[in-house]
Order: C-alpha cells, then structure tokens, then sequence
C-alpha cells in the first residue's frame, strides 16, 4: 500500500476510476455526476486495457542478468544474439561502471550471450579484443514469481571464444539497444526529479512493464556515499512512490544516517521486487563493503522488505541488516486483493501475493528473518475509515492484517498510533519513534 494522496487503495477496477474521478473533481474538471459516470466508465476501461497490455508484456518477455567483470577502463557491451545461422541482435546495452546488465528479451526462446570490451571505440567487435559468450540463455520471465535468478557472472578476457566478427552495436535510437532494464546503482539524486514523481509511482502499479522501460529500478542516494554514516534504506508500498517519504527523510539523524532509497515499479509480482531489492542491496555492499545497513519500508514495501532481507542475508557472511522498521504493514494479507484476482481476468500481479493464502506470504514466514535482524513494527488504527472493509482498519488496511500474529511474534518491538495509513507518514511523533528505533544499540 502507499501513501500518496493519490492512493489507489483497494484492487477493484472502479476503486481505480473513483480515485482517478475524485482527482478529476478536486480540479474542477466535472460538472455533474452524469458527466462523472461517463468518465468513470471510460476511466475504467482504460485502466483495465492498461492492465491487460502490461500483463501481457510482462508474460511474454523475459530478463537475462549479468554481471560483466575485467572491461576495465574502456567501454563494453553485453548483447543477446536470436537462435540461428545469420547473428541477429535482439537486445543490447553498454555496460555500466558497476557492470550489472539486465538485458530483455521474448522468452521460450534461447539466447547466445556476447560481451566484448570496444577497445578501439568503433561499437564493433574486432578479433583481438577480451570478450566473453555463454551459447545458451533462456530468459527468466517476468511474470515468473518463482524464479530468484542471480546474475550470470562474465569476465572478459582475451580468446575466450568464437564471436563473430565484426559484430556490431545496433543504433542507439533502435529496438535492441532499448530491449534493456536499466539498474541504477548510487546515483545521488533529488527528489524533485520527475522521475520519482507521484504519478510515475501510479504508472508502476497500473504498468509495471512500462515503468521498467521507462525508468529502470534501483537504490538511488540523496547524498554521495559516506563510510562513516550507515545507510537506510525506504521502501514505499503499492502506488507509492520516493515522495511518500519526503517528511520522513527530512526528519532523519543525517548525522548518523544516510538516506537511500529503493524505486521500483510496485505493480509487480512481490518475489520479483524482492529479488530485485536483494541483489541491488547486495550489489552496493560489494562495491562499498558497508559493515550494516538499516531498512525502513511502509505498507505493502514491508512485504517486499521483508522478503528481500531473508535473501540478502541467506549467506552467513552476508549478515548484515540489523534494523528493520516497518509502519502498516499488510502482514496478514488483503482480502481485497483476493476478490481482485478472483473477479478480473487480467489482475495487477502484486494482487497475488498479496491475498492472504499467498504462496508468498507463506513462504515469508516459513523462512523467518536472520537472527541479527530485529524487526520494529508500527501499526496504525484509524478505525472504520474505509467502509468496503469490514473490520476495524485505518483506511486502507485491516488493523488484524497488521497484527498478524506470525509478524507479531517475531517483532523485537511494536507500537501503535491513532493515524490512518496515509497521514502516518507525515507525523512527527512517528518519525521520533523510528528514529528512537533506529537509534537502539
């Protein structure tokens, strides 16, 4: 769940269009509920087709995740070759500084993978010049919650295999040289960048595939890294987006602490956001051997927290998330998101983890968080705010989801205040008590 202003609160179609016809009515847009019903059906059909399309997308292609070592100072690329006689380059992506690839590419089909290092700048590959090549790569779906793929190492070296000659890089404005998801890794920001703008959070939820290809995901900074601060990491919920955390950021012992925070498309299957946070995590402890970091995440951003905590520290050595603090979570599930898989055909895929006899939700408490990390649990109980639910709720979510007892009994400490799920975030007897949290020794 998030905390946007623009909250798409329950996974109904019409909650979308009452939403969306509520921001049309605050600007003077509508001039009579006659006019509001016919653009509440019309906003409902585009929001369902939205929906339908990504869906689609997100079943018919696939990612490959490398990882590309040994470019040195020159500049590399990682393409996807199509099966056949003639190289056909389906995908393809310079390689960044920290080397993470993840290139995209239609699945049920093998790829040959080439990555070479363009010495002379020519964007072809040229005998002599170190590469690397994996002959057969099957894509990981998308759609595919199951699957918790690491990236495929490649180091470049000199005859490392047959590679075509004179393989070129397609033009930048082409098809291949977009068919990648571009992972940003520390790069400091501000949060008045339209990218992390309330309305891109909303794309993510309704079109997750096309957030992906527009914006990419990752952990951005506020700041450039400093050794001596510990990193925290925000993880907004469903619909959310880097602005719900704009009071509490600010609020923050920046002395002690360094802000980062975790953009993602909050539409997708939970595993995949979890997965995807894990290995981001992971990859910036390799690139600045940080000693502990710290996770704060709101409503739904728990769940995927949640999960990618248990996969970043699944190696001993990598035990390294002491505190997690996290406000209104869903831990029981919720039950609309049950009767939205149930009603529409084409559902958006974070509604399946999200019901509360999700394979997910099982599976995050059937794999209990590290023994080192201790879990600080707020919950809020606004109550009977929200009448499509029937139990006490704080507008949004169900007070006994947030009580879940599994959460609760793994919880190193609760507390509770009289907000609703929005308005949480911006309280600063809230943002005390997770400072105080944070804080403990």
């Amino acid at each position: 769940m998030s905390s946007s202003k623009k909250q798409i609160i329950f996974p109904f179609a019409l909650s979308a269009v009452f939403q969306q016809l509520h921001a049309i009515k605050r600007t003077g847009y509508i001039a009579s509920w006659i006019g509001g019903a016919a653009l509440a059906a019309s906003l409902a059909g585009c929001v369902l087709l939205d929906v339908r399309k990504n869906g689609q997308k997100l079943t018919d292609y696939g990612v490959i995740p490398l990882q590309i070592t040994n470019a040195h100072s020159t500049t590399a690329y990682a393409l996807a070759l199509a099966p056949g006689g003639k190289p056909t380059v389906i995908a393809a992506q310079e390689v960044p500084k920290n080397g993470a690839v993840v290139l995209l590419a239609p699945v049920g089909q093998p790829c040959e993978i080439i990555a070479f290092s363009d010495q002379n700048g020519n964007r072809r590959f040229d005998p002599g010049e170190a590469s690397a090549r994996i002959d057969r790569m099957l894509p990981v779906q998308l759609s595919d919650a199951a699957s918790t793929t690491k990236p495929h190492q490649m180091r470049l070296a000199h005859g490392s295999g047959a590679i075509p000659p004179l393989l070129a890089i397609p033009p930048k404005d082409s098809t291949a040289a977009n068919a990648n998801l571009d992972l940003h890794l520390g790069e400091v920001v501000s949060l008045a960048d339209s990218r992390f703008s309330a309305e891109n959070g909303t794309l993510g939820l309704w079109q997750p595939f096309t957030f992906l290809e527009k914006l990419g995901w990752g952990i951005y900074f506020l700041q450039p890294y400093d050794p001596q601060k510990i990193p925290v990491v925000f993880v907004y919920g469903i619909n959310g987006s880097p602005q719900d955390w704009r009071s509490m950021i600010a609020s923050l012992d920046q002395s002690k602490y360094q802000p980062w925070f975790f953009h993602y498309p909050s539409g997708i299957r939970l595993k995949k956001a979890a997965n995807g946070l894990a290995q981001a995590l992971l990859l910036l402890k390799m690139r600045y051997d940080f000693p502990s970091l710290y996770i704060v995440a709101h409503s739904m951003g728990g769940l995927v927290a949640g999960g990618a905590v248990t996969l970043a520290t699944a190696p001993p050595e990598e035990d390294f998330i002491p505190k997690f603090v996290t406000l209104c979570t869903p831990w029981g599930g919720d039950a609309s998101a049950d009767s939205g898989v149930k009603h529409l055909k084409y559902p958006v895929p974070a509604w399946i983890d999200m019901q509360p006899s999700s394979h997910y939700l099982k599976h995050l408490f059937a794999n209990k968080l590290p023994a080192k990390t201790r879990h600080f649990l707020i919950f809020d109980f606004q109550t009977h705010q929200a009448p499509w639910l029937k139990r006490d709720n704080d507008g949004v979510v169900q007070v006994a989801s947030e009580l879940f007892p599994p959460a609760q009994a793994g919880a190193q400490a609760m507390f509770g205040f009289p907000y609703n799920h929005v308005e949480i975030l911006g309280k600063p007897d809230v943002h005390a008590k997770v400072n105080e949290y944070l804080s403990l020794p």
